[in-house]
């Protein structure tokens, strides 16, 4: 029997100039399983943690950046094998405002793109952040 671990993490689509940001994962990643491939900024909250709080740690975390005006716009739930467990992760999308700033990546990263969001299919992203790209597309 497989056990289920239940976490919540808030990701950010980083908006600088009418592109986002994209960072993607390097070796060095313990819990990654998307060597090589981009996805946007964020991660799992803390225990006790409010989700904007956890936004704003893991966005300055993985990419030195701050941000305004987070709006939420897209969740969906994956399921990620870990040896005899499997993840299950809620994923909140917000769309931000990135501050000015240069990019510092974390050791989890090794390198980043600011992309046009409609050039989104032209990159090595994760497969399920093809949907939350759609989803950008449409929000408010």
């Amino acid at each position: 029997m497989t056990n289920i671990k239940h976490f919540i993490a808030t990701k950010a689509f980083l908006n600088r100039n009418g592109k986002v940001l994209l960072l993607r994962e390097s070796n060095k990643y313990q819990d990654g399983n998307h060597l090589a491939q981009y996805d946007v900024p964020g991660g799992r909250i803390e225990s006790g943690e409010e989700l904007l709080s956890a936004l704003k740690r893991e966005v300055f975390e993985e990419s030195s950046l701050g941000f305004v005006a987070p709006k939420t716009f897209f969740e969906d739930v994956v399921h990620v094998p870990r040896g005899n467990e499997t993840w299950e992760i809620r994923r909140i999308y917000y769309a931000c405002d990135a501050n000015c700033g240069e990019v510092v990546l974390s050791n989890d990263h090794d390198d980043y793109q600011w992309i046009n969001p409609k050039e989104y299919s032209q990159i090595n992203i994760i497969s399920n952040l093809k949907e939350v790209f759609e989803a950008y597309f449409l929000r408010d």
